[in-house]
């Protein structure tokens, strides 16, 4: 059981982190740029992406596996 709690905690954790940059990202307080050649090509819209399904899939994981730790509506992070 140990396992399943440290588990759940580390998914709190990384969902929380992804949401802090998300947010930083969708404010416009940084960007994603990268090198093409000799050109830098924005890629901010594509991180964001990658971010929204890196949290869909925790709270996946979580709602599968975190029965009785997990209730999104619950979490201080719950944006659904």
């Amino acid at each position: 059981m140990t396992e399943m709690t440290d588990l759940t905690s580390w998914c709190f954790s990384e969902r929380e982190r992804l949401h802090e940059r998300l947010d930083a990202l969708k404010d416009g307080r940084f960007c994603v740029k990268e090198r093409l050649g000799t050109d830098w090509t924005d890629m901010t819209i594509e991180a964001i992406d990658e971010i929204e399904h890196s949290i869909e899939a925790l709270d996946h994981l979580l709602m599968r596996y975190g029965r009785g730790y997990y209730d999104n509506s619950h979490h201080p992070m719950h944006t659904m």
